[in-house]
Parts: C-alpha cells; sequence; structure tokens
C-alpha cells in the first residue's frame, strides 16, 4: 500500500516538475512574443504618427474621410483573445495540480511517519523481506 502510495506520489512529482519546465518554456516564449508584439506596436504607431503629420501638412493624398476599424484583422484578434483565455485557464490548473500534489505528499509522509512509528513498537511483527530490501510488517 505504502509502495503504491509512494510510487503514484513520484509520478505526481514528476508530472509537477514537467509542468513547471513547461511552464517556464511558455513563459520565456510569452515574454519574446511580447517583445516581438512591442517592437510592432512602436512601429504600427510611428507609421500612424508619420501619417498623421503627414495629413496635417497636406501632403498625403486620399480622402480624409474614410474610417479605419479599430481592429485590423479581426481573425487574429479573435485568436489571440482565445489563446490568452486558454493560457489564463491552464495557469490556475497548474496551480491546482501543485496544490494537490503537496497535499498528496504531505498524506503520504503522515502516513509513513505512523508506518515507521508503528513498526518500531511492533519490531517482532516485521521480518525482513531479501527480494527489494524493504521492511514487510504482517
Amino acid at each position: 500500500m505504502l509502495r503504491q502510495e509512494a510510487e503514484e506520489l513520484r509520478r505526481q512529482i514528476a508530472m509537477s516538475k514537467r509542468a513547471e519546465k513547461n511552464k517556464q518554456s511558455k513563459e520565456k516564449e510569452e515574454l519574446e512574443r511580447k517583445a516581438r508584439e512591442a517592437q510592432e506596436q512602436k512601429e504600427q504607431e510611428e507609421a500612424a504618427l508619420a501619417r498623421w503629420e503627414a495629413k496635417q501638412k497636406g501632403e498625403l493624398d486620399g480622402d480624409s474621410k474614410t474610417t479605419q476599424p479599430l481592429v485590423d484583422d479581426l481573425e487574429t484578434f479573435s485568436a489571440d483573445f482565445a489563446s490568452y483565455k486558454a493560457k489564463s485557464k491552464k495557469a490556475i490548473k497548474g496551480s491546482e495540480r501543485e496544490a494537490v500534489t503537496l497535499s498528496l505528499l504531505e498524506r503520504f509522509g503522515n502516513r509513513l511517519r505512523s508506518v515507521i512509528g508503528s513498526e518500531e513498537s511492533n519490531e517482532e511483527l516485521c521480518k525482513f523481506s531479501p527480494m527489494d530490501d524493504w521492511y514487510v510488517c504482517c
């Protein structure tokens, strides 16, 4: 029983470590993406400012009454928004998984301490198993 709990705990810890590594790589990718988007936005703002200044000086040809949409590409905007929502949900799930792993670890530690304490009081009931070098209590 303890062996199964220990194996389950090891799997949970490994899963948490993998999740943390994935989280770090995603955070790095997110930072790179944000930097790239900030650069693109800066370039767009500079271009918009240049157009506005040209328009003010009368150098820009074309109809000044045409309105531009607030979002350039609606498909990209909705995809980015959906991606943001999915990432926020995953972050919540990751923190929940971490809390579950820690609670499993604490429960296993308490159970192990209680079994070790009972082994010390019942030394005559325990025998040594040469198969796996563990004490087996009957």
